[in-house]
């Protein structure tokens, strides 16, 4: 089984993944102000779903081991689960 501490290096790097695929596509918008083919819907949405999905994973793994601040609901949780 994988450590608290590698799980979370992991999620991490898909994280800035993420931030950095995000910031590179906002940055061609600029060109061209449009998606045709819906590219930021259905790469970053699939992606982003599973990120979250991974997140909610690793909580219920390791939560007797978070800091309390760490257990709490966040409003990224509750506004993905409606």
């Amino acid at each position: 089984m994988i450590e608290q501490g590698e799980s979370w290096r992991r999620i991490a790097a898909r994280v800035e993944a993420m931030t950095r695929a995000a910031e590179t596509f906002l940055l061609a918008q600029r060109v061209l102000s449009e998606d045709p083919y819906g590219i930021g819907l259905k790469v970053f949405g699939a992606q982003g779903k599973l990120l979250h999905k991974e997140i909610n994973q690793f909580l219920d793994q390791y939560r007797g081991a978070l800091p309390p601040a760490a257990k709490k609901p966040s409003i990224i949780s509750s506004r993905a689960a409606a």
